[in-house]
């Protein structure tokens, strides 16, 4: 999927995780998609799991929480300089490497206090400054769609405000 025309091929992408077992195929790949197992990026490569459960998944906690388990890594053929892990848009634990890396790491565990997710992300050392950014400009970075926490029962995480700004943008998108 091409964007626009000042978008070279390939800049800003969903990645879609297909495991090793299934076949490379349109119907594995809507799967994985509509199982929320990807990530965007600019160029690193970035995973996650927690409790050993991939991206898109829901892990299940029993009462109001506990400690999960939580591991992320990041590889990148331009330097990255922070891995972060963000609980509902906070960043919760983090990796930095200050003259940066192509690959960083991160195993931690946090305490979920009720339902949550999590998600990773990782850039530069400033996300908007000149030195670290590719050939057309834009910065080096990735991010995932979350894993779910759910304590005590199905996930129930709804924001009405968020859902109406999403759909203004997808809206905005349409019109465009």
């Amino acid at each position: 999927d091409k964007m626009t025309s000042d978008v070279p091929v390939g800049i800003y992408r969903t990645y879609v995780y297909i495991p090793p077992e299934d076949p490379f195929t349109y119907d594995n790949w809507c799967k994985g998609l509509r199982d929320g197992n990807t990530f965007l990026s600019a160029g690193p490569i970035i995973r996650l799991s927690v409790n050993s459960q991939p991206i898109g998944d829901t892990v299940q906690l029993s009462g109001n929480g506990g400690t999960v388990e939580i591991e992320a890594s990041a590889d990148s053929t331009l330097p990255i300089h922070t891995l972060e892990i963000v609980q509902q848009g906070k960043v919760v634990a983090s990796s930095e490497e200050s003259k940066g890396t192509k690959g960083l790491s991160l195993k931690t565990s946090i305490k979920i206090d009720g339902h949550s997710w999590l998600a990773a992300r990782c850039a530069g050392p400033n996300y908007t400054s000149i030195s670290h950014h590719d050939g057309w400009r834009r910065g080096i970075m990735a991010h995932t769609s979350p894993i779910y926490i759910a304590c005590g029962g199905p996930y129930h995480l709804f924001d009405v405000e968020n859902a109406h700004y999403m759909l203004s943008l997808i809206e905005g998108g349409l019109s465009y």
